[in-house]
């Protein structure tokens, strides 16, 4: 799919107003291909899983969480990210 259908897409669900941030990722994920998460997802995330939902790169993730975009969580000395973070950021677009 190309970038700005996705864009002209992810726009109409946020301004129709019955969607909520989750349901809106659920859908572009969908829409990206992916199969539907099962009825538990992870609360935490690897960075290469928040680049894939992201559709950027690794390095990007690394922007985002040093320009304070995105929170990370350290476990054990390994980044982690916030399932809901994403979810958030995917509904603001940034």
């Amino acid at each position: 799919m190309q970038n700005y259908t996705r864009t002209i897409i992810t726009s109409a669900l946020k301004l129709d107003g019955n969607y909520s941030p989750e349901q809106i990722c659920t859908a572009l994920k969908l829409i990206d291909g992916h199969k539907p998460d099962d009825r538990n997802p992870p609360l935490l995330l690897k960075q290469a899983e928040v680049a894939r939902l992201l559709s950027v790169s690794g390095m990007s993730v690394w922007r985002l969480v040093r320009e304070g975009v995105l929170p990370k969580v350290m476990i054990k000395g390994s980044p982690r990210y916030r399932r809901s973070d994403i979810v958030n950021l995917i509904a603001k677009g940034t």
